[in-house]
């Protein structure tokens, strides 16, 4: 490929996240990110007498959990006006839960 074509395909996919819903974007986006911290804890050993600073970012990172899953939950509930069952049922169906989220929305509207 030469470089122009890099550049224009590189540009062309810019060009599609900006026509995609944004607040579809931030929600999956967080939510893969919760998904990505729920793994990163199941395989995190926390050593009390350790002395870096491996327990105050583990603090920090718990800390803002919170408002990671509120501002992912309230997107879910208040945006996507999907609710919890909902979303069960899109994973267990193997549609990648955004298709089903946007055929969702463009039924309601």
């Amino acid at each position: 490929m030469s470089e122009l074509e890099i550049e224009n395909k590189a540009l062309k996919e810019k060009l599609a996240s900006y026509q995609q819903d944004g607040m579809y974007a931030l929600f999956f986006s967080l939510n893969r990110k919760l998904n990505e911290l729920s793994a990163s804890l199941n395989n995190f050993e926390l050593d009390l007498s350790a002395d870096d600073r491996t327990f105050d970012r583990f603090q920090k990172l718990t800390s803002s959990l919170k408002d990671m899953v509120e501002s992912v939950n309230w997107l879910r509930v208040n945006y996507l006006k999907m609710d919890e069952d909902e979303a069960k049922e899109a994973v267990k169906k193997g549609v990648p839960l955004i298709e089903q989220l946007i055929n969702e929305n463009k039924s309601r509207k």
